[in-house]
Formats: C-alpha cells, structure tokens, sequence
C-alpha cells in the first residue's frame, strides 16, 4: 500500500545513515508477533505517522525500497529486503540479536584467560559468570580462542562457512591492528569486535555470521521445499524449466511425516495447523503450504547456533592447540587437525562467491546448480 502512486515519482537521495534509522525505529515500534502479513500494514502505518504530507510520504517510500537494493551487500540491508519479500520470517531479526548477545557473551566469559579460569571468581573488572559479576569493559580475546568459541557455538556449520568465518576474522583482527586498535594482529578488545561504524557497519566477522545466518534459513526452507515435493511423490513432476513442480498436491499427513523429522513436536503440530484449519483435511499444493509456514514461522535448523559455556569452548580449544593431550590419551598430531601458518595468504573461499548461490535463488531452486567451470570444461576425446 505505500508503493501506490499515480504519475511521477520525484527521485529522492538517501543516505545509508538514514535508511539504518528508519529500519531501527520501525523496529523499536512493531508489534512483537509480526509476521510477514503484517509487516507491510505496520510498515504503511509507521512510514504515514512518520511523513504527514502524501507527496512527501511516497517519495520517500520510493527512496527506501530503492535503497534497500542499493546497500544490500549490508547484512541489515539484505534481511529487511528479505522479510518484505516474504522469504523470511520478521522472527529473524530477533533470533540474530539473540545468537549475537549470548556469542558476545561466550567470548567475554573466554577472553583473557577466562578460558581456563571458567569457575567462579571474584576479580574485579573480570567477565561475568554463573554468579552475576560484570564483564571486564576492555576484555580481550585471542584468534585460537574466537576459531574454538565458533566452533562451540556453531556445531552444525560447513567446513566451507567456517573458513569463511575464519577468513572474516582475519581480516577483522587486521584491521582493527593497521588502525591501531590491537598491539597484535592476533587479538583484539571484545568491544571492538561487536562495534559498529556511525553507518552501522559492523566489523567483517559480523556481518559474515550475521550473513549466513540467513543463508542458512533461505536454503533450510529450500530443503523443507524439496522434501515436500518427494513426499507428496512429486520426484518425477518437473516444470518447463526442469525443476521439481512445486505446485503438486499434498496431503496433511505426508506434511506431518517431513515437519517432525525437522522441527520438534510442538512447532510442527503448531505449522500444520497453520496450513489446515478445523476442518479442512483436503490436500494443498506445496507451494501455498511452504507460504503459510514462512509466513507464520522462522524455519531454521534447531541446532544452527546453540547456547554453550566456557568448557565446550576449552574442548575446542585443546583439540586445536598443538602437543594438547586429548582426554583418551592421543595427540593432536594423530588426529590429522589442519594447522595454520601465518606466512600463508588468505585465499578467497570459492564458497564465498555468490555468483550461482544468491538467496533469491535458494528459494527458487530445490537442487544445487553445477558448478560454472563444470560447464565451460572442454570435452576430451580418448
């Protein structure tokens, strides 16, 4: 409703700044139990009470859906565009505010040594611990340390996200040491790893993490999708552009059999009455199923980031340090763990080009693309 205009618009500038605001504020207003039906509503409704004067009010509407494509490479950016679309469910935002607090609140807990002293002590200006005693205000935490609270945290995540994630801290440890920030290119304050700009850019970790988050919600609706399709004996049904047709029908309880392998019991009794109300045991196609649970539920992997403590963290760690004894007895050298050498470049993860792996994609495909030089291999006769 606040895109409906007659005649000319006036192109109006925005400023990243401004657009950060207004996403901030809108948020700090909404309702808590936004869904993507109402998002739109509440969208109209803020941007009405905000801008008074109809010509002023569609100008900057405009202005804002074109600045979302604008600054999508900015995390907060390309969420916003997201939920508008529907793709994800407004919940999002707030379960990324959550994994950031409890992240942040791990590496205050690990930082300075706190990794081995995890009990419960009374230093004061030290973290805070099962006790209640405040965070240190200036807390630092080493590379070792970060890679082992990752992958703490993040029991579930791909080789390949990891060493994105590991690249993203690398490059955020370096430059927080070129502006002289960190007396070593291997650690850095906590503070200043969960910083962000006068824009509202934050540090590359960050806004990597907060990144796959979202990749991991588009291609885990994408699986969801896929799933469906076979269930309802769809395998062999394609459209005319080869994909599966998510369009065929589906009944309730073949529903039921793919939602309880994937979410606990609770939530996917709560979908499925979503999809059908009282009454209505008919079957649906899979496509208007999958939009009424995006549209009512963020679908995400129960385990894409868990709440740990300091000793998941301190596992972590003695398998990543070298000459470590495990708790069997072995070493770290006979568990083939990869080591790392500063005098190695960085290289690009190939994972990280998006070029045939855009979200817009992940909703649209159910199969994973080939590969761009699979394509442009030549055929060699024998």
């Amino acid at each position: 409703p606040y895109l409906r205009a007659e005649g000319f618009v006036r192109h109006r500038y925005m400023s990243k700044k401004e657009c950060e605001d207004i996403m901030e504020a809108f948020h700090a207003e909404a309702p808590g139990d936004l869904n993507t039906s109402s998002l739109h509503a509440e969208l109209h409704q803020y941007l009405q009470r905000r801008f008074v004067e109809h010509e002023e009010f569609t100008e900057f509407a405009y202005a804002f859906i074109c600045s979302l494509e604008a600054y999508r490479d900015d995390p907060d950016f390309e969420l916003f565009d997201l939920m508008l679309a529907g793709a994800v469910h407004p919940s999002i935002m707030q379960d990324q505010e959550t994994m950031l607090r409890e992240l942040q609140t791990l590496v205050h807990s690990c930082a300075d040594g706190g990794i081995e002293n995890h009990s419960h002590h009374n230093h004061r200006g030290q973290r805070m611990t099962a006790n209640g005693k405040s965070f240190g205000a200036r807390d630092q935490v080493t590379r070792r340390v970060m890679r082992a609270v990752m992958q703490a945290m993040f029991p579930e995540k791909s080789i390949e996200r990891m060493n994105c994630l590991m690249k993203a801290l690398h490059q955020t440890l370096q430059m927080l040491f070129d502006a002289g920030r960190s007396a070593n290119p291997d650690a850095a304050f906590v503070s200043d790893l969960f910083s962000a700009t006068a824009d509202g850019t934050q540090s590359p970790l960050i806004e990597e993490m907060r990144r796959q988050h979202v990749h991991e919600v588009l291609e885990f609706t994408a699986e969801i999708s896929h799933q469906l399709i076979r269930r309802a004996g769809g395998e062999s049904y394609v459209n005319l552009q080869g994909r599966l047709d998510p369009h065929i029908l589906i009944q309730r309880e073949d529903t039921i059999f793919v939602l309880e392998k994937n979410f606990p019991e609770a939530k996917s009794t709560a979908m499925v009455e979503s999809a059908w109300k009282l009454g209505d045991e008919g079957p649906q196609q899979v496509a208007e199923v999958l939009q009424k649970f995006r549209n009512n539920f963020l679908l995400k992997r129960e385990n894409a980031w868990v709440v740990v403590g300091p000793k998941a963290v301190v596992e972590k760690a003695v398998e990543l340090a070298p000459g470590k004894l495990r708790k069997d007895g072995t070493k770290l050298e006979d568990s083939k763990v990869a080591q790392r050498n500063r005098a190695l470049k960085v290289l690009d993860n190939p994972y990280s080009r998006d070029e045939k792996y855009t979200p817009q994609q992940l909703l649209k495909e159910t199969r994973r693309v080939p590969r761009k030089f699979d394509e442009d291999m030549p055929e060699v006769e024998d």
